[in-house]
């Protein structure tokens, strides 16, 4: 085994595949859909936290 091969084995197993799958299956725009998703609650969690710790001054 070269040093790539063992390198892909160390990472496939931090790799959720079937999650890799699951987006490939998707279409672009439906992936695009999803990381708007993401970042639009990213916002509403960091602005959540921002409320939070404005109150607990």
């Amino acid at each position: 085994m070269n040093d790539t091969e063992a390198q892909i084995q160390a990472y496939s197993q931090e790799v959720d595949i079937s999650l890799l799958r699951e987006n490939l299956r998707l279409t672009p725009t439906e992936r695009l859909q999803q990381l708007e998703n993401l970042i639009n609650d990213l916002h509403t969690l960091r602005d959540a936290a921002r409320k939070q710790a404005a109150t607990d001054l």
